[in-house]
């Protein structure tokens, strides 16, 4: 399975990923970004990262959401989902036509609000960590991302995987929990963390309670 990924990513990164580097080098020309000086100041990425980060959730939200209804789910999204127990680099295992699509939410925040391809470059760095820390499956107690209001994280993408249902976030939390697609997934955590929640709604990070893992494996 790992090789299949590899080669799949690797025809990816030739026939798809690098002729729309390609293109978006004219695109970004056109629209003004720059590799010029000054570089874009510290404080501007301190905003400019977040609003990304909204702005890619939010697109993936539906994007994803729809690439798994029943009329399209088996010609474009199912190739994502042959791996059931993901890890790192099966982020990036998808068919063709997903890697355009989602690749276009990827690019909206710089293409709206910043003309520097250093602050484009931050955003590809700090995006691909963030895709490869969801597929990982593992939540480590001092990831930083734990510090993060409305992270889902490995817990949050990797139930999806496991059920092939929502949550369908990317990133964070809060459009699941808007739209009511994240139902059976808390319920399942509530049910392995003894029916607790965190301080704000879908908050699931760190360990489960090992009393309540052993009472629902007894329910199982």
């Amino acid at each position: 399975m790992v090789l299949k990924c590899l080669r799949r990513l690797l025809t990816s990164h030739i026939c798809i990923q690098f002729p729309m580097q390609l293109g978006f080098h004219w695109v970004a020309q056109f629209l003004g970004f720059s590799l010029l000086l000054p570089l874009p100041p510290l404080r501007d990425l301190l905003w400019q990262l977040p609003v990304f980060f909204a702005i890619e959730d939010f697109y993936f939200y539906w994007v994803h959401r729809g690439l798994h209804h029943k009329r399209v789910y088996k010609y474009i999204h199912k190739v994502h989902h042959e791996h059931t127990h993901p890890f790192g680099i099966a982020a990036e295992y998808a068919h063709p036509a997903e890697t355009l699509l989602l690749g276009i939410g990827t690019l909206l925040g710089p293409l709206l609000f910043a003309r520097h391809m250093v602050t484009l470059w931050a955003w590809l760095l700090v995006r691909l960590w963030e895709t490869v820390e969801d597929h990982s499956g593992y939540d480590l107690p001092f990831n930083p991302t734990n510090f993060i209001p409305f992270w889902g994280g490995a817990v949050h993408h990797d139930f999806h995987h496991k059920t092939f249902e929502g949550p369908y976030s990317s990133i964070f939390t809060w459009c699941d929990w808007a739209f009511g697609t994240d139902a059976k997934f808390r319920e399942h955590q509530k049910r392995l963390r003894g029916g607790k929640e965190g301080v704000y709604p879908a908050q699931f990070r760190g360990a489960p309670n090992d009393a309540a893992v052993a009472e629902a494996k007894k329910v199982a």
